[in-house]
């Protein structure tokens, strides 16, 4: 009992490291000139989780859910499954109608599969309803949603 306890805590705080990495991850950058730069992502995953490897028996493609705050959408893949040993991270592209977020692979193969949470970043996004499509490895359709980016309100200088 007192392992699954351990394995959960070491999760728990794994996931509370994760949230708290992201909330200062997308401070505003300026460009030697003042401008705002264009978007960037960031990306992370939680390793293989304890508890979830082999032959654990919940959906393969894992759960999505897509946010925003301010001038950044957040993508979390709760669940995907990959292999063991592979280190997954994401290349976003911006389309005619919001951004692509394809997980890639950068890691070697071993004879197991595992859950992983991934967390995608995406700053500095423009105001208005955006499309995002998730896609794996192979390039299949994990989720495809809007997100709407609202005005930042968090009353800056200047505001009220």
């Amino acid at each position: 009992m007192s392992v699954t306890r351990n394995s959960t805590m070491r999760y728990r705080v794994c996931l509370i490291l994760l949230a708290l990495s992201f909330l200062f991850a997308c401070e505003k950058e300026k460009s030697p000139t003042g401008s705002s730069l264009g978007f960037y992502s960031e990306s992370a995953n939680t390793g293989c989780k304890d508890g979830f490897g082999g032959g654990a028996l919940s959906s393969p493609g894992g759960s999505v859910i897509l946010s925003s705050f301010n001038d950044t959408i957040r993508v979390f893949h709760a669940n995907a499954y990959y292999n063991c040993c592979s280190d997954i991270q994401t290349d976003v592209v911006k389309t005619r109608l919001g951004y692509d977020i394809l997980e890639v692979d950068h890691g070697d193969t071993c004879d197991c599969m595992c859950y992983v949470d991934i967390t995608t970043l995406v700053c500095h996004v423009p105001m208005g309803t955006h499309l995002i499509r998730l896609l794996d490895t192979n390039g299949g359709l994990v989720e495809r949603g809007y997100v709407v980016v609202k005005p930042d309100d968090s009353g800056g200088p200047g505001q009220p």
